[in-house]
Order: structure tokens, then sequence, then C-alpha cells
């Protein structure tokens, strides 16, 4: 399941990267696609969750705080002369396992609001 999603933000950080000529607004829109895609398929097989509407504003404010924290990375690293494909690596890394450990503590481990919305 997540390598589908990483492989679809790669996909898209390059092509926009390459269109918008902008790291940053190219990490805000591929990972907007993302976080949409991924809201059903993480709640049913990552994290084996019901998909409810509580479940669903908690995953996008968590991945829209990554989303925004990748992007200004993006910035910083674009400033550095790092490569479009470094930045897309990087940012993918590094909003996956921030991603992953702030869901894990703010929406599995706390079971008794998060398994039955």
């Amino acid at each position: 399941m997540g390598a589908f999603g990483e492989i679809i933000y790669l996909i898209l950080f390059n092509l926009l990267s390459w269109v918008l000529n902008s790291n940053s607004y190219a990490v805000l829109i591929s990972g907007g696609f993302c976080i949409s895609l991924n809201i059903l398929m993480h709640s049913r097989i990552t994290f084996r969750v019901k998909l409810s509407l509580l479940f669903a504003m908690k995953y996008i404010l968590i991945q829209s705080f990554c989303l925004i924290i990748s992007s200004l990375l993006s910035t910083v690293f674009n400033k550095n002369n790092i490569s479009n494909f470094h930045i897309g690596i990087l940012t993918l890394l590094i909003w996956t396992i921030m991603s992953y450990a702030l869901c894990r503590v703010l929406l599995v481990n706390n079971s008794n609001n998060t398994k039955y919305f």
C-alpha cells in the first residue's frame, strides 16, 4: 500500500517541478493529491481502523502539517542547490517517517477514540 502512494508522489513531484519550475509548489500539489488518495487506504489497510469523519479530519490535519514541513524543507534544499531528484526523495522520506509516527501516536495508539468512531 505504501509504495503505491510514494511512487505516485515521486512521479507527480518530478513532473510538476519540471512544469512549474518550483519544488515547493510541486511538493504542495503532489502531496495534496496523495493525501486525498490515501485517506481510505491508510485507514483500512495501514492502520486497520474504521474510516469516519473524525478520523479523516485528524488524518488531514496530520498530513497537512507534514506537507507544510516538507514544502518548507524543499525550499531550504533548493537554496542549497540540491537536485530536484534528491529533493523529491528527501521530502518523501521526511514526510513518510513524520506522517507514520504521528498517525501511529495520534490516531492508532489512542484506540478508544479511533477504532470505532
